[in-house]
């Protein structure tokens, strides 16, 4: 009888595509989101727009990896007349998420002391970290809410939403969003 895989030893991969996922992301939302002028009008509509547009590739970005894993951890759960647990999505989408956590609780800390002078360099270090690693989210927090830091406790929680959809759609061969056809030679 083989050993049991661990969590870890299984999903290693589909966590590193995600985070990397999530890396590429934070490019494509400075791109988008650094070259509009926020104090015109038509610089903050571009902003969010933008901004929308990033959010909706990334949801697109997880649903393409996050599909096939939930569809293929059905096939094998089947194969071995197993049950699957449908929240390993959720769980994939939280451990990615880790970094955004720890820097929205740490921004909000600093934030919260940064009258002192001994936070007030972190608090700006820690808020540039966070607002580039967050960059697909930043047009929305800029424009539509630029004084709520709390903000950035709650926007790792869209990846980890889009993970546990996608992964569960997979797991029961739904598609909402359409797949790329596949070569068949």
């Amino acid at each position: 009888m083989e050993p049991k895989k661990g969590f870890f030893s299984i999903y290693k991969k589909d966590i590193w595509k995600l985070f990397t996922t999530h890396f590429v992301m934070m490019l494509f939302g400075l791109m988008i989101y650094l070259p509009w002028n926020q104090n015109k009008e038509y610089g903050r509509i571009l902003a969010v727009v933008g901004s929308a547009i990033a959010v909706l590739f990334y949801a697109y970005l997880i649903d393409l990896h996050l599909w096939e894993t939930g569809a293929r951890d059905y096939i094998n759960s089947s194969s071995r007349g197993t049950k699957m647990n449908l929240w390993t999505g959720v769980l994939l989408g939280l451990i990615t998420e880790i970094p955004s956590f720890i820097l929205g609780a740490l921004l909000n800390f600093f934030v919260m002391y940064h009258t002192y002078e001994w936070a007030v360099n972190a608090c700006y270090i820690t808020e540039l970290i966070t607002k580039t690693w967050e960059a697909p989210f930043m047009g929305f927090q800029r424009i539509l809410f630029p004084d709520f830091y709390w903000y950035f406790l709650m926007t790792p929680f869209i990846p980890v939403i889009f993970s546990g959809v996608s992964y569960l759609l997979g797991a029961k061969n739904i598609v909402i969003i359409p797949r790329p056809k596949k070569d068949k030679n």
